[in-house]
């Protein structure tokens, strides 16, 4: 994947948030379109549509250090962004607290599907990408 900046070819719509945190929705290459939400703490959830028009979604975590009711607070609002009966699978790499988040979407609307990725698993202490995993890829049915 490339970096957001090289991705994005415009801005569609920002929406603002009473603690601070934003969340964007961009046109990326190729017709994809990109939502990001950014934490004003630090940190972010990105989606990227992995062809354009496909309702698959590839997603990306990167909230270093933040309390588990960031990321439930942020997921929620995220969630409403994204097209009815959207499809999600994991970036690339994938930690153990990503793997416990990923199962608990089965409680906010999401159920998983026969089809897998495959992503990195990261160990959690020694940052060392180690095996591919198969990890089942989200449909959202609420």
């Amino acid at each position: 994947m490339e970096t957001l900046e090289s991705e994005v070819v415009e801005l569609l719509e920002t929406s603002k948030y009473s603690n601070l945190d934003v969340a964007c929705k961009y046109m990326g290459k190729n017709n994809r379109r990109i939502i990001v939400y950014y934490l004003y703490k630090g940190g972010y959830i990105s989606y990227y549509e992995a062809t354009a028009s496909s309702n698959l979604w590839e997603v990306t975590v990167n909230m270093p250090g933040l309390e588990k009711e960031d990321y439930a607070l942020a997921q929620s609002r995220v969630i409403r962004l994204l097209p009815e009966n959207h499809m999600v699978k994991l970036g690339e790499t994938v930690t153990e607290d990503g793997l416990r988040n990923w199962n608990k979407q089965i409680f906010k609307g999401y159920e998983f599907m026969e089809e897998c990725c495959n992503p990195y698993y990261i160990h959690k202490e020694s940052k060392e990408e180690h095996r591919r995993i198969k990890v089942p890829l989200l449909k959202y049915t609420k």
